[in-house]
């Protein structure tokens, strides 16, 4: 299994996919609304990941560990990102937030070593404790509005 494409669906279960090293690429459709607990933590192989408009939720953990992933571009449905969603994503470079996200979570991006950048939108109102703990590279915060 290279990659996942779903439909019929509007959540992606909680740990669905974790731990599933076969995985390289994902499409995630429009009619999802969902990304569960853990649905792809530790799949160490994914390294592309299209969100469709339409995903309001990416819940905790939900790409814990996928160290191979080096970005990812939410999109304007997302309006909260859930506690460690992206930690440990040691190649994660860059990360698009949609203008009408609201939280980040505690350790959304911890241990993000390659994080470099990131532009916290206006209509943010929590960023959670410790989001970016251990991004060593991470010299820009630009908070806008």
């Amino acid at each position: 299994m290279e990659s996942i494409v779903f439909t019929d669906l509007t959540v992606i279960a909680d740990e669905a996919y974790r731990g599933n090293e076969q995985i390289i690429s994902l499409s995630v459709p429009a009619n999802i609304k969902k990304i569960g607990c853990g649905a792809f933590e530790n799949c160490a192989g994914l390294e592309r990941t299209t969100i469709e408009n339409g995903v309001a939720c990416i819940c905790k953990d939900a790409f814990a560990g996928c160290g191979a992933l080096t970005e990812i571009v939410l999109p304007d449905s997302v309006r909260g990102i859930h506690a460690g969603a992206f930690r440990n994503c040691v190649s994660l470079e860059q990360v698009v937030l949609p203008q009408g996200i609201r939280s980040i979570d505690a350790e959304c991006f911890a241990g993000c070593a390659k994080l470099r950048k990131i532009e916290i939108p206006a209509d943010v109102a929590v960023i959670g404790d410790g989001a970016f703990p251990n991004c060593d590279t991470l010299d820009r915060v630009i908070f806008l509005g």
